[in-house]
C-alpha cells in the first residue's frame, strides 16, 4: 500500500494513500511525519509493542462477545493475537487481564448494549481480516487534491433503536475516567469513518466509542455515544481537503524523501507544555530535529517499519 519513490542515499517512502493517523501527524508536525510516514522509523518500547498487542487481541475477541456469538471464540481470537505476551511480565497487559476484560465485554454487550453489530456484508460493506469478524476495511476517494485514497479499517457497524446505523470504535486504555466520552466529539477518526461510510452508500447518524479499561486489578468496557452532526462532516471533509493539499506540497518538493529541511518543523509539538501547558510524553523523534544536518548518525537508535495501509 505504498509507493517506492527514492533512490539509493538514505531516501524514504511516500505513501500512496492517505489515513487518519497520518494526516494526524502530519498535522501535529510536518517533520515529524517525514521520520514517522516517509522514513518510517520508531524508537523501540516494549511496553509500546505490549500495548499495541493487547489492543490488537481484545479487538478481534470483541466480536464475539455479543449476544448470539460463541464465548469461547473470543478467547480463542485473543490467543490468536497475544501468543507469547505473557513471556514480558507486564502485570497489566497479560492474559488473566485479557480473560477479566472479555468476561465484561460480555456482561456489557448481553445486557442492554446500546448497539447490536451489523454482518458488513448486509449493508453493503467490505470486510476485513477473517479473524475479526465486524471490521469493515475502506478505501474511499474524498475528492483530495493529491488524488490519494483515504483507507482505513473500522471495527464496527451497529444498529441502533429505530434502524439508524452507527460506526463503533473500541479503545483500549489504562486510564478511563467519566468525561472520556468527550475527547471523541470532534474526533477525526470518528467523523472519518462516517464520511467513508457514507461515501459508500450507508447513512452514519451515530457513533459509539467503546472505552474497554486494561488494568491490573479493575476492569470496565463503556460505550460512550457521540451524534454525527452533518455541519461537523462537512468541516471534517473541508479539513482533509485543505491538510492533504498541504502535504502534498511537502511531497512534491522533496520527491526523494531524503530532505527533512523541506518538512516545517512545529516546535509546539515536540511535548505538550508549549502547546497545551501541561507535562506529558516527548517526541520520540527530538533526537533527530536536534542533531540538524547530521540526523543520519542517529538512525541506529531507530527501527524502519514496514509499510501498510491503516485506520488509527
Amino acid at each position: 500500500m505504498a509507493t517506492e519513490s527514492t533512490t539509493a542515499g538514505g531516501g524514504g517512502v511516500h505513501p500512496d494513500h492517505r489515513s487518519v493517523s497520518s494526516m494526524c501527524t502530519y498535522c501535529t508536525c510536518a517533520r515529524k511525519y517525514f521520520w514517522s510516514r516517509v522514513l518510517r522509523l520508531e524508537r523501540g518500547s516494549t511496553a509500546r509493542d505490549l500495548a499495541l498487542r493487547m489492543g490488537a487481541a481484545l479487538h478481534a475477541a470483541a466480536p464475539y462477545t455479543h449476544e448470539g456469538q460463541d464465548v469461547s471464540q473470543a478467547y480463542a481470537a485473543f490467543d490468536h493475537e497475544w501468543l507469547d505476551g505473557d513471556d514480558y511480565g507486564d502485570p497489566k497487559r497479560c492474559r488473566s487481564v485479557g480473560n477479566a476484560v472479555i468476561a465484561e465485554m460480555c456482561r456489557v454487550h448481553r445486557g442492554g448494549c446500546p448497539y447490536r453489530p451489523v454482518t458488513p456484508g448486509a449493508v453493503g460493506l467490505k470486510t476485513g481480516d477473517a479473524n475479526k469478524l465486524n471490521e469493515v476495511v475502506f478505501d474511499v476517494d474524498l475528492g483530495l487534491a493529491s488524488g490519494k485514497p483515504v483507507n482505513g479499517v473500522i471495527d464496527c457497524i451497529g444498529s441502533v433503536e429505530g434502524g439508524d446505523l452507527a460506526v463503533v470504535e473500541y479503545k483500549t486504555s489504562t486510564q478511563i475516567w467519566g468525561s472520556f466520552g468527550e475527547l471523541f466529539a470532534l474526533s477525526p477518526q470518528v467523523y472519518t469513518y462516517a464520511l467513508a461510510a457514507r461515501t459508500l452508500g450507508v447513512n452514519i447518524t451515530t457513533a459509539f466509542v467503546e472505552a474497554i479499561l486494561v488494568a491490573k486489578t479493575k476492569t470496565s468496557v463503556t460505550p460512550y455515544p457521540i451524534e454525527v452532526l452533518d455541519h461537523v462532516l462537512e468541516a471534517m471533509l473541508q479539513w482533509w481537503r485543505s491538510y492533504d493539499e498541504r502535504l502534498a506540497v511537502h511531497e512534491a518538493m522533496d520527491l526523494n524523501g531524503s530532505q527533512p529541511e523541506v518538512w516545517s518543523m512545529n516546535p509546539c509539538g515536540c511535548n505538550p507544555y508549549p502547546g497545551y501547558g501541561v507535562q506529558g510524553w516527548e517526541c520520540e523523534f527530538d533526537p533527530l530535529c536536534s542533531a540538524g544536518k547530521n540526523w543520519r548518525n542517529l538512525l541506529s537508535m531507530y527501527t524502519t517499519k514496514e509499510p501498510k495501509g491503516d485506520g488509527v
